[in-house]
């Protein structure tokens, strides 16, 4: 059963057609993201600042526990195109840390394959979205507000610059199907500019199945045969969870933040709030650990509406850790763990960046926390000794392998790493810049 799973995961990542990066851009100024083929898909964005010596020149670096998502707004901005750019300010992302400078972190893929489509439904109308033959819909972005001029869905426009992320909604209702029915009205999406008509709009690829969407079926329906299904944890605001896997990894498949019925963690005001960053905050916490704890507060996820009690709630699966290789993979490893890593050929692991210590709060690896700018050196030398060019490797984190750079403080492991099919004697920059550094 494990060989069959393992061909298809091979199958589904060869075919998908996709080129991973990353990102980061200073504060005040501009990021700059494109794809020479294929379209931008983004898969991870936030604003803040977690650890110091980065974009350092214009400020205070001391609050190394600030953080705000960004992905919808940066999905919202460029997915489904070429080339975009952002600039990075309070303005477009809101002030995490007052006084401190912060940074924007994009993680992205290039997406090929299939045909690319609009679908604008005006308020109060139904809509269908329906492909033909084998294609299935692949849903890039989508939002409900207004973007345009009058001459799309007419009627009172005070405001062309207001919008609601829709993604999640018509994810759930539509990715994957070949048809589906969408409804655009205040009742759902809540009303983001009073007085001017909107619309939802819808930017999907038309792919056929072969390509993803059946063997992502098949992929995960092995998955399910092969592990325990998916579960499900809700916590209440101001309170914590913890997903342990127990020796396997953790995928998580949704994320939500916010209130979205009553009966749970009491009663709220708002049944319509869900945070933006909620995905991107729980993958960023937990995806291919073994074991993370995640917390139900505002600083962590922000406020989606103020005033009403609100609760998380996270849809995860524990998974062999080959499943998990990504084009562009954080590894977290709490001081005492280790970790292995493992990619299907041709591939091979690239080291980007590696640091033992700790360069955030007590949120990650809970423990004493005396610093946060505590790094050992030639932490990169020790994992790209271990790991460069290899399929697999093994890594603990330990004061043993890397010294103890800040003694009484609870560290980790931290590696950034892509997987390449490129020579090795040469020197691997591609996808990773850094803007006004």
């Amino acid at each position: 059963m494990l060989r069959l799973l393992a061909i298809f995961l091979f199958l589904a990542v060869n075919f998908c057609c996709t080129e991973g990066y990353w990102d980061r851009t200073c504060e005040r100024n501009t990021m700059y993201l494109s794809c020479n083929h294929g379209v931008i898909d983004v898969r991870s964005a936030w604003y803040g600042r977690d650890r110091s010596g980065v974009c350092s020149e214009r400020g205070s670096t001391e609050n190394t526990n600030c953080y705000t998502g960004a992905t919808s707004y940066v999905s919202g901005e460029c997915d489904g195109r070429s080339y975009c750019s952002l600039y990075v300010s309070n303005s477009a992302f809101g002030d995490p840390c007052v006084g401190t400078v912060k940074y924007l972190t994009v993680s992205y893929r290039c997406k090929t394959g299939g045909r690319q489509r609009l679908k604008r439904i005006c308020e109060r109308n139904w809509g269908d979205i329906r492909c033909y033959g084998s294609d299935r819909i692949d849903v890039l972005s989508a939002f409900y507000g207004r973007k345009t001029g009058g001459h799309v869905c007419s009627g009172s426009v005070y405001t062309t610059s207001c919008e609601t992320s829709a993604y999640s909604y018509v994810y759930r209702n539509c990715d994957g199907d070949q048809s589906c029915s969408l409804h655009a009205h205040n009742h759902r999406f809540g009303d983001p500019c009073q007085g001017t008509t909107k619309y939802l709009e819808v930017n999907f690829f038309q792919v056929q199945v072969v390509r993803k969407k059946m063997l992502g079926f098949l992929a995960l329906s092995l998955l399910t045969v092969a592990f325990a299904n998916a579960a499900e944890k809700t916590v209440c605001e101001h309170r914590h969870m913890t997903i342990d896997c127990r020796g396997l990894d953790i995928n998580i498949l949704s994320a939500s933040y916010g209130r979205t019925q009553q009966g749970v963690c009491g009663r709220g005001r708002s049944t319509n709030c869900h945070a933006g960053s909620s995905m991107s905050v729980a993958r960023y916490e937990c995806q291919g650990q073994t074991r993370c704890t995640l917390y139900a507060k505002n600083q962590a996820f922000g406020d989606p509406c103020v005033g009403t009690f609100k609760y998380l709630k996270v849809k995860y699966e524990c998974v062999e850790k080959t499943v998990l290789c990504a084009e562009n993979k954080l590894v977290r490893i709490c001081e005492g763990r280790s970790q292995h890593i493992s990619c299907p050929a041709p591939k091979k692991i690239d080291i980007i960046s590696a640091n033992y210590g700790r360069l955030t709060g007590g949120h990650l690896c809970p423990g004493p926390v005396r610093t946060t700018n505590c790094g050992a050196a030639g932490s990169i030398d020790k994992v790209r000794s271990k790991c460069q060019g290899k399929r697999s490797c093994f890594l603990q984190a330990t004061n043993g392998q890397f010294g103890d750079p800040c003694r009484g403080t609870k560290k980790y492991l931290e590696i950034l790493s892509v997987l390449t099919k490129q020579n090795f004697d040469l020197k691997i920059t591609r996808g990773v810049s850094f803007h006004g550094k």
